[in-house]
C-alpha cells in the first residue's frame, strides 16, 4: 500500500534528494506494495541490502513496535534505488 508515504518522515529517513521522497501514492501501490522479497536478483540485493539495514533503526523508532518495520525499511530502500517491483 501507500501507508508508508505519510507514516514516516521520508526526507529524514531516505535523504533530501532521494527518489524515495518523490514516490506518489499511485507508484507506491503499483511498484512498492510489497514486503521483503522472496526472490531478488543478486545485483539488486547488493544495492538495496546496505540501505535496508541502515533504514531499519529510524523506521522502527518512528513506528515503535510495528512488526512491519522491516517491510517499510525495505520498501524505502528499494524506492531510494528506484527498484520497482512486479508482483506475481
Amino acid at each position: 500500500g501507500d501507508r508508508w508515504l505519510t507514516l514516516f518522515d521520508r526526507t529524514k529517513i531516505c535523504g533530501v534528494d532521494s527518489p524515495c521522497t518523490k514516490v506518489t501514492s499511485e507508484e507506491a501501490w503499483t511498484h512498492y506494495s510489497v514486503g521483503p522479497p522472496y526472490i531478488l536478483h543478486a545485483t539488486d540485493f547488493k544495492r538495496v541490502a546496505p540501505l535496508w539495514l541502515q533504514m531499519m533503526k529510524p523506521v522502527y523508532e518512528a513506528d515503535r513496535g510495528d512488526m512491519q518495520a522491516d517491510m517499510y525499511a525495505y520498501i524505502m530502500a528499494a524506492a531510494h534505488h528506484d527498484l520497482k517491483h512486479t508482483r506475481l
